[in-house]
């Protein structure tokens, strides 16, 4: 995406910190780089979708539910032991 100086300035726009593409056009070749620096979740729902993280949400809570009740219970057996 440079000239044949190799260099190129782009300015964004106010407003566009966060998520938007660069394209040049150089000698009819037409190159696009697309800056995208949001959160991975928020990433993630342009894959997913609203429906996909929460699907996502609900799976993640209950492992970790599961992993948290299966150290309680061994921290109640040891301290039955005791």
């Amino acid at each position: 995406m440079t000239d044949e100086t190799g260099c190129a300035i782009i300015e964004v726009p106010k407003g566009y910190n966060k998520y938007f593409d660069i394209v040049a056009v150089y000698k009819g070749v037409r190159s696009t780089l697309t800056v995208d620096k949001r959160p991975p979740l928020i990433k993630l729902e342009d894959t997913l979708g609203q429906l996909g993280i929460a699907i996502l949400s609900v799976v993640l809570a209950a492992v970790l539910g599961l992993v948290l009740g299966w150290l309680g219970r061994a921290r109640f057996e040891k301290s039955k032991k005791s």
